[in-house]
């Protein structure tokens, strides 16, 4: 029984994680009124997983699924998209060329070859410019918080720039912090020249924090936009997670 608690405890706190910037504290608070009402602590923390987890497995499967790994998900899956169609298009021109060439007529054979090699650059050209909306959104409580929410919003830009290392451009109007920077990243790539370092542009990307005091905890309703190269996906999801959890501490930092 034991084990199975703490297994349960554990699963709890991946939980809470989505939602508190200390999880285990908060978990930990919550286990010790239900001992101090009675409970041994493996029977606190059954009840807080049969209260918390299976009732989310009960709801409709779109409300279960979900999360920041999915999201960043979606950048990859469109990156990977986006290769097997340039992939399926250079496959089909491979064979125009193959059937121009044993056609008989060098003119042909040429006119096909030089309509590939266009559109092989015009289908690289249009990979690298293509860019899509990323959006995420997430709510986060910091425990007693609530009734200097100001100091909070107005120091996090200065903790979030110290901890992204990005120019931060940010401002606060009513209880809504919006904090913008531009995303690069330096990526070594592989040619016939051999290997090469480029800046890789992830365009920029947007932090709209809404701070509220409720019951003197702060509730922090944050949404997150990014308009990445769809062919930079991968590179994307890697940038974006660590923003992500850097804001995520800046919470944190800017309360402690």
């Amino acid at each position: 029984m034991e084990r199975d608690a703490r297994w349960m405890y554990e699963e709890l706190v991946s939980r809470y994680r989505r939602y508190y910037l200390q999880p285990r504290k908060v978990l930990d608070r919550e286990i010790a009124k239900r001992v101090s009402a009675g409970m041994s602590w493996e029977e606190a923390v059954e009840s807080l997983y049969r209260e918390i987890l299976e009732a989310r497995r009960e709801a409709p499967r779109e409300e279960v699924e979900g999360g920041l790994e999915t999201a960043l998900e979606s950048l990859k899956r469109a990156e990977g998209e986006l290769r097997g169609i340039y992939l399926a298009l250079a496959l089909i021109l491979m064979l125009l060329l193959l059937a121009a060439a044993f056609s008989g007529n060098p003119g042909s054979a040429l006119a096909v070859w030089l309509l590939g090699v266009l559109l092989l650059v015009s289908l690289s050209v249009a990979q690298s410019a293509a860019r899509r909306e990323w959006v995420y959104r997430e709510n986060l409580i910091v425990r007693g918080a609530g009734g200097r929410w100001r100091e909070v919003a107005e120091l996090v830009p200065k903790v979030f720039q110290k901890l992204t290392l990005q120019n931060v451009e940010w401002g606060l109007e009513g209880n809504k912090l919006t904090m913008k920077i531009r995303l690069e990243k330096s990526v070594v790539e592989r040619g016939q020249g051999g290997s090469h370092t480029v800046t890789a542009d992830l365009g920029p990307f947007v932090v709209e924090a809404v701070f509220e005091d409720m019951g003197g905890d702060l509730a922090v309703n944050a949404l997150y936009r990014g308009e990445p190269p769809v062919a930079r996906g991968s590179l994307a999801a890697e940038v974006y997670e660590r923003v992500i959890v850097a804001f995520r501490s800046s919470l944190d930092e800017a309360w402690s």
